[in-house]
């Protein structure tokens, strides 16, 4: 929550401060990302650029398609679009039989049993990075190991003390280039308009 809270208002400034070369500062705007993501009403949505696909899932989308099990993750998006969600779970739990490692269909997996609990809901949405160079992809591994592992013990054993209220992961991808990361943290705004639970 902190990192979202923290970012999201870091990236969506325009405004840049530069210090020149004899010593003075002036402040410029900086252009306004003219890439937009495509997103369904409550504001998920993807799009590729080259080879990063920046966005929101809720698991109708995969980022991490480049492990082992990444076919696995793709069909289970593929299942969930077309509103399937037994089999997307089916596969989701073939994808972490594969890769046990794989917090984002773990992540997705503790999703559906959050929506299918009928006790209601936050929704935290987790900005990362799942694509670019195996830096940034070692990162986003990390964090969203953390995150589901926070995910699955709070709805565990802490949802009773606030009525049963569990919580919901939202993955954003953010790529590997730092406007990439403006244009998804506009999306993230934009959905928390829309969806009240974020």
């Amino acid at each position: 929550i902190v990192a979202v809270l923290y970012l999201v208002p870091r990236f969506t400034s325009s405004s840049q401060t530069s210090t020149g070369s004899n010593g003075g500062t002036s402040t410029s705007t900086a252009a306004t990302p003219t890439v937009s993501i495509p997103t369904a009403s409550n504001g998920i949505g993807v799009k590729t650029i080259g080879s990063d696909t920046i966005g929101i899932s809720d698991g109708t989308y995969a980022f991490d398609t480049r492990r082992a099990d990444g076919s696995l993750k793709t069909q289970a998006s593929q299942a969930l679009q077309n509103n399937n969600s037994s089999s997307a779970q089916t596969l989701w739990r073939s994808a972490v039989a594969s890769d046990t490692t794989d917090a984002e269909s773990l992540i997705y997996l503790e999703n559906q049993r959050v929506l299918t609990s009928g006790k209601p809901y936050i929704t935290i949405v987790a900005a990362t990075m799942l694509t670019g160079g195996s830096d940034l992809i070692n990162v986003g591994h990390e964090s969203l190991q953390g995150i589901y592992v926070t995910q699955k013990e709070y709805n565990a054993n802490n949802a009773a003390l606030l009525n049963g209220t569990r919580v919901r992961v939202l993955i954003a991808n953010m790529g590997s280039k730092s406007e990439y990361a403006t244009i998804v943290a506009n999306q993230i705004v934009t959905a928390a308009k829309s969806d009240k639970t974020i």
